[in-house]
C-alpha cells in the first residue's frame, strides 16, 4: 500500500510532467529534443505506474513506444519503455504483451 505522502509526491511529479508535455507538444523537436520529450512521457508513466495507475501508466508507455517507432535511430534509454510497458502488462496479466515488450528490447539490445 502506498503511503499518503508518497502518493502526494508522485501525483505532483506527474502534474510536472504533464505541464512539461503539454508545453512541448507541439514544438519542433530535433532528434535530442524527442529523446526529452519521450523521457517526460515515460518518467510520468512510472509515476502513474508507482500509484497503481495501470489505464495512465500503460497509455503513457504505449505513446512513448509509437515516438520511439518513428525515430530514425534508436537510443539507450528507449529500452526501459519497453520494459516498463512489460511490468505494467504483467500487472494488468497481460502476459502476450509483456513477453512482445521483452522481445522486442531483447533484439534492440543484439542491433547494437
Amino acid at each position: 500500500m502506498i503511503k499518503k505522502e508518497e502518493m502526494k509526491k508522485y501525483n505532483e511529479a506527474i502534474e510536472c510532467y504533464t505541464k512539461l508535455i503539454n508545453y512541448n507538444e507541439n514544438k519542433e523537436r530535433s532528434e535530442l529534443g524527442i529523446d526529452v520529450f519521450i523521457g517526460y512521457i515515460s518518467s510520468r508513466g512510472e509515476c502513474y505506474l508507482n500509484i497503481n495507475d495501470y489505464t495512465n501508466a500503460k497509455n503513457d508507455l504505449d505513446r512513448c513506444i509509437d515516438l520511439i517507432k518513428e525515430k530514425s535511430k534508436p537510443s539507450v534509454t528507449d529500452n526501459n519503455a519497453f520494459l516498463v510497458r512489460g511490468d505494467i502488462s504483467r500487472k494488468l496479466n497481460n502476459l502476450k504483451e509483456k513477453n512482445n515488450d521483452q522481445q522486442q528490447t531483447i533484439r534492440d539490445v543484439l542491433q547494437r
